[in-house]
């Protein structure tokens, strides 16, 4: 599998498309967003390892203080997908899909 693309252009997380999985943060956008790190097994697969919230998604998962904590729970290849908030008045909605996705796949590396 080469490193530099996606694995698949958008995934569905909780009922939501996110942009990614990616292998590599450059491909994320500096923007605001949701974030979910994946680890991705060889056949595709994935689970969840941790969600977030971030004013710039790629800066957040690049310089993440758990980055430590993903890979302890990584058997596969760790990944990046991002649903990004395009409007200014989105928090609540920011929110609420970052709870589904908690609460649905209970990333072992908490909130």
């Amino acid at each position: 599998m080469d490193a530099s693309r996606a694995i698949s252009s958008v995934v569905n997380i909780a009922g939501f498309d996110f942009s990614g999985p990616f292998l590599m943060s450059k491909h994320l956008h500096s923007m605001r967003g949701i974030y979910v790190i994946l680890d991705v097994l060889p056949d595709e697969s994935w689970t969840v390892i941790d969600v977030g919230i971030a004013d710039d998604v790629r800066t957040a998962v690049e310089k993440n203080d758990k980055r430590p904590r993903w890979q302890e729970h990584a058997r596969g290849s760790l990944a990046a997908a991002a649903l990004y908030s395009y409007r200014q008045a989105v928090w609540d909605s920011e929110l609420l899909i970052h709870g589904k996705v908690r609460s649905r796949y209970r990333p072992p590396c908490g909130p």
